[in-house]
């Protein structure tokens, strides 16, 4: 039995994977509940990361800085230590998220609830009033809940 030429064998497996692919209005870039999905990914790591910078930066600033910005500096590092730790749950979200994880996706939603409270919370605890900057992550934290909310199709497609 001769054997097949080199350019023959290429050609199979080009052809088996053309008859897998699926028809073009399946592909998952172009479903909207995957790409709410993705945005919302891409903003848990945004999010994530600069809490995560926050959280270092604080705890690592010196006390006589501290103390002129803050009302009480052990606060300041307890509450530095907390945002760390929910930056660091953030970004590990948005990985469950792009890869339509339902687990993910719910526990994104409950990471993202206590990162709205740890913003507000602890702006009020470190400064006296609530900044600018906790009405920004009010702002960030309910629109990834919205987008969540709203790509909940794709997280049940891919769970079957």
């Amino acid at each position: 039995m001769p054997e097949p030429s080199p350019s023959e064998s290429k050609s199979e497996p080009a052809s088996e994977l053309k008859s897998e692919l699926p028809p073009e209005e399946n592909l998952p870039v172009r479903r909207r509940g995957q790409g709410l999905a993705f945005i919302a990914a891409l903003l848990c790591v945004i999010i994530g990361l600069f809490r995560i910078s926050e959280g270092v930066l604080t705890f690592v600033g010196s006390e006589e800085t501290l103390a002129t910005h803050v009302i009480d500096v052990d606060k300041a590092k307890t509450v530095a230590v907390l945002t760390g730790i929910i930056g660091i749950f953030q970004v590990l979200c948005s990985i469950g998220l792009m890869r339509l994880n339902a687990a993910a996706r719910q526990f994104t939603f409950i990471v993202t609830a206590i990162f709205i409270g740890n913003g507000i919370v602890g702006s009020y605890a470190l400064y006296g009033l609530i900044s600018t900057g906790a009405i920004v992550n009010l702002v960030l934290g309910l629109l990834v809940i919205f987008l969540i909310r709203k790509a909940e199709p794709a997280f049940i497609d891919a769970a079957k």
